[in-house]
């Protein structure tokens, strides 16, 4: 129990009486729980706000990482485009992103949909 009030008192974990409010709609300005950033940081999966366990790919990862609430999608999208080459994934099989407007071109296909996927998995 001392460990529960301690990662409260961080603000890692939130404590509720009833079941947390998940929206069906992405939120102008996405905020994951930073339990759900840290162990998407760390792994393949995360912790939702229903408290469940969903699988991510690297791709869903990295966006996850990056919703703290303080980015609207545009913002996402910048600060996504400007992550180090090595974390960015290929754009095809064997043809790693090599430019910023490659990088760029990337995050716009993949930031919306992975937005609304993340949204319907109860992250937001």
């Amino acid at each position: 129990m001392k460990n529960l009030a301690q990662l409260y008192m961080h603000g890692v974990i939130d404590i509720f009486a009833d079941r947390p409010r998940l929206t069906s709609t992405v939120p102008e300005r996405p905020a994951a729980t930073p339990l759900a950033r840290y162990q998407a940081s760390r792994g393949a999966s995360a912790i939702n706000r229903a408290h469940r366990g969903v699988p991510l790919e690297k791709t869903d990862r990295l966006i996850l990482m990056a919703c703290t609430g303080e980015r609207d999608a545009a913002g996402l999208l910048v600060h996504l485009a400007a992550l180090p080459k090595e974390e960015l994934l290929p754009n095809e099989p064997g043809k790693p992103i090599e430019r910023e407007s490659d990088a760029r071109a990337f995050w716009q296909r993949h930031v919306p949909t992975a937005l609304q996927k993340l949204t319907a998995a109860g992250f937001f």
